[in-house]
């Protein structure tokens, strides 16, 4: 079954596919002459799918937090290790 994740990276794929149909160079930055509205669309298109992609990370990575600390037990030197890395992803996403 196809996850969010997997949606979203096919999305993120077309996205920058079409961009590069409707840009004038590989690199992506100036629009093929007659195509200036669908290159900005899809300029637009690889920020909404990156911007998706960060809030699904931040979120997963939040849960993983929440899921740790549920658990209701002393924690180990592991736990907090983990927690810590899980925290630093967070912060990673957010920045």
């Amino acid at each position: 079954m196809k996850t969010v994740k997997d949606f979203l990276k096919e999305s993120r794929e077309m996205a920058w596919h079409n961009r590069l149909c409707y840009s004038k160079t590989y690199l992506m930055n100036e629009a093929r002459e007659g195509c200036e509205r669908l290159f900005e669309d899809s300029v637009r298109d690889c920020e909404i799918v990156e911007e998706l992609i960060r809030l699904v990370k931040k979120e997963e990575a939040i849960t993983a937090v929440r899921e740790k600390l549920q658990l209701g037990k002393d924690f180990s030197l592991k736990d907090i290790e983990e927690l810590k890395g899980l925290l630093q992803e967070i912060v990673n996403v957010i920045s």
